[in-house]
C-alpha cells in the first residue's frame, strides 16, 4: 500500500482544502461550546454522520446550513461559515477541475475506474454527446463550451497509447434510455460503447434498475491507480467537482465501487442490453 506521505506527489486541490478548512472552522467552534456532533446536528435538523462528513471535507454543506452555523454558534455578524462556504464554491472550477484529472492523474494510471448514475463517463463520450452536456450549463458562453468539450475529447488520447490503461466503467441502465442530446446522438453514443467493448483494456457493465438505490447515485466518481500503489479519486457531482488523494476518502470510494459493481451485470450481457437499446432508438 502507498504511503501518506506520497500524498504530496499529487497537486493540492483547491476545493478539497477550502472543504478542510471549513471542517477545522467547524470542530474548533464545536470543541469550545463542548458540543458533540450529535449535539449539533439536532440543532441543525440532520444526522450527526453529516457533520462528520463537514469536519472530515467528504462534503459541502448547503448554503442555507452554513447560515444556520453562523447562526446557532453565534456568528451571524462575522458570517465564519458562511464565508468558508463561498470560498469552497469559488474554488471549483470544472475545467481546471477537468485539466487537473486528465494531465496529472489519467496519464499516469495503469487501472481507470469510473461510475456515472446519469451519464456515460467522459472518457467514453462523443463529441455531440459531450456538447450536449456542457450546452446545458447556466450562464456559460460558448467558448467556454467549446474549451470543456476540446478537454474533455482530449483525454482519449490516452486510448491509443501503446501501453493504455485498462478502463472498467460501470453505467446505470437509465442511461440507456436517456436521449442526451437528442435520439440520434444517443444511438451513435451506444454504437461507440459498443466499438470500446471490442477493446480488450476497456470494460464496460451495466448497473441495472433492479439494483434499487444503490450506493453511488447520489454522484459520479472516477478512481485512478498509479504508479507505487497510490491511488487518487475524482468525485463530481451537480455543485462541485475534485481530484482528491486523500487515503480515507479513496478507501470508501473503493468500497463503494466495489459494491456498486457486485450488482452490475457481467460486460456481455450489458453488451446485449447496449445493442437492445440501441435497436429501440433505431425505430
Amino acid at each position: 500500500m502507498w504511503q501518506r506521505s506520497e500524498m504530496s506527489a499529487i497537486p493540492s486541490d483547491p476545493a478539497f482544502m477550502a472543504r478542510k478548512i471549513f471542517g477545522k472552522e467547524l470542530l474548533r467552534q464545536r470543541a469550545a461550546k463542548g458540543w458533540t456532533q450529535h449535539g449539533v446536528g439536532s440543532r441543525l435538523g440532520v444526522h450527526q454522520s453529516l457533520i462528520s462528513q463537514w469536519e472530515r471535507a467528504i462534503k459541502t454543506p448547503g448554503p442555507g446550513y452554513a447560515e444556520r452555523l453562523d447562526e446557532i454558534f453565534g456568528l451571524t455578524a462575522e458570517a465564519v461559515f458562511t464565508t468558508h462556504y463561498h470560498r469552497i464554491v469559488r474554488s471549483v472550477d470544472h475545467r481546471t477541475w477537468n485539466m487537473r484529472w486528465a494531465e496529472d492523474i489519467e496519464r499516469q494510471a495503469a487501472t481507470l475506474k469510473f461510475w456515472d448514475p446519469l451519464l456515460v463517463t467522459g472518457l467514453l463520450q462523443i463529441p455531440e454527446y459531450a456538447y450536449a452536456i456542457y450546452r446545458q450549463e447556466p450562464g456559460k458562453t460558448s467558448k467556454w463550451v467549446e474549451e470543456c468539450v476540446a478537454d474533455r475529447l482530449a483525454r482519449k488520447a490516452i486510448l491509443e497509447k501503446e501501453k493504455p490503461p485498462n478502463v472498467l466503467s460501470l453505467i446505470d441502465e437509465a442511461v440507456l434510455n436517456r436521449p442526451v442530446g437528442g435520439p440520434q446522438t444517443l444511438r451513435n453514443q451506444l454504437e461507440y460503447l459498443l466499438e470500446m467493448t471490442e477493446r480488450p483494456n476497456v470494460t464496460i457493465q451495466i448497473v441495472p434498475l433492479s439494483a434499487g438505490c444503490t450506493p453511488g447515485l447520489v454522484c459520479a466518481f472516477g478512481l485512478a491507480s498509479l504508479p507505487f500503489d497510490r491511488d487518487v479519486a475524482t468525485v463530481e457531482s451537480f455543485t462541485e467537482a475534485y481530484v482528491t488523494s486523500d487515503f480515507d476518502m479513496v478507501s470508501r470510494l473503493h468500497v463503494q465501487y466495489d459494491t456498486i459493481r457486485a450488482d452490475a451485470h457481467p460486460q456481455s450481457h450489458s453488451i446485449s442490453l447496449i445493442k437492445e437499446a440501441l435497436q429501440r432508438w433505431k425505430n
